[in-house]
């Protein structure tokens, strides 16, 4: 009897691994993070609402003035992005990597003018009421990107308006390295996966250790290195978990022995899998008619397969035809 797809890839496994991958985080200040807040800090500062540019504009001018000079003391050069629309910013971070290495300290950044949340003036006539709501527009963005000691490679992300939420990125894959390497387990990796691991349970043991929480300090000071106008909100800050991606990673020994492997299992986790059975995997229940429309959909891209049901997602890649 043929063995089954699971048999087999067992018996080719280099190791498995389970870590987070993707982790966002998304600081904001209380000030500033919706727009009551705001309408309590103009009056302040001796601003109406509809001249809430002219207390924003000297705002931003620091942010910017605030990124070149990083860049000049790193000696690195920034790249502006015209438009990010079919622009993956990490291949053009990946070459100057290759170029660069991977010792720690800033990388070259990348500023382009993207969408943000931001606050538009109002104005009702009838009661004679003004405030502001929060609405979509558009601003330049700075983009730093860093080899940190503990963390590895990372970014944070400057909008450099208001409320100026800055977004930090790391992966853990990065992470876990940065943990291995001082250690002396040899390691290899392609991308951000690994591909070998000298010591697969004690990685593995690192991988389960990791706690987001414990970087509050850290992300504080990168948002008060990268966006200094938060000094001027003293009521602090308030950080949370934007986006998290919990990786398991299946290890083969080399690229023959996955390649018949995947195949089927691409292909069975498109057909036989339909949206209402991953919606009672995540505890949902969805009606027919729901499960077959927006709120459950199934991508094909490639080598990947991604079924979402709402904002949760699950996803099979093959990365680097090993993993």
């Amino acid at each position: 009897m043929k063995p089954s797809v699971m048999e087999r890839s067992q018996q080719n496994s280099a190791g498995v691994l389970g870590c987070f991958d993707r982790v966002v985080v998304t600081g904001t200040w209380p000030e500033v993070a919706y727009p009551e807040a705001r309408m309590a800090v103009l009056p302040q500062a001796g601003v109406r609402c509809f001249d809430l540019g002219q207390f924003a504009e000297p705002l931003r001018l620091r942010i910017r003035d605030n990124a070149l000079a990083h860049a000049h003391a790193a000696g690195v050069t920034g790249q502006y992005l015209a438009k990010s629309k079919g622009v993956r910013k990490e291949e053009l971070i990946a070459q100057v990597l290759a170029r660069r290495g991977p010792h720690p300290g800033l990388v070259p950044g990348l500023s382009v003018r993207e969408s943000c949340p931001t606050f538009k003036p109002w104005h009702d006539k009838a009661p004679g009421k003004i405030g502001l709501k929060l609405a979509s527009g558009r601003c330049a963005t700075c983009y730093f990107y860093l080899i940190d000691e503990e963390l590895g490679r990372m970014d944070a992300r400057v909008p450099t308006w208001l409320p100026c939420r800055v977004q930090i990125y790391f992966n853990a894959h990065h992470w876990l390295a940065q943990q291995l390497r001082p250690a002396g387990r040899a390691f290899r990796m392609e991308d951000n996966a690994f591909v070998e691991i000298a010591d697969w349970p004690r990685a593995q043991e690192w991988a389960q250790n990791l706690a987001v929480a414990r970087w509050e300090r850290k992300f504080q000071e990168l948002a008060a290195r990268f966006c200094p106008v938060v000094e001027q909100f003293p009521r602090g800050d308030h950080w949370s978990v934007m986006q998290v991606e919990d990786a398991l990673d299946v290890v083969f020994t080399k690229r023959e022995a996955l390649a018949p492997l995947y195949e089927p299992l691409r292909r069975e986790a498109v057909l036989p899998v339909r949206g209402s059975e991953l919606a009672r995997f995540w505890g949902k229940r969805f009606a027919p008619e729901a499960a077959a429309g927006r709120a459950c959909k199934t991508l094909v891209e490639g080598p990947r397969r991604k079924h979402g049901v709402g904002r949760p997602a699950l996803k099979m890649s093959d990365k680097g035809g090993r993993v």
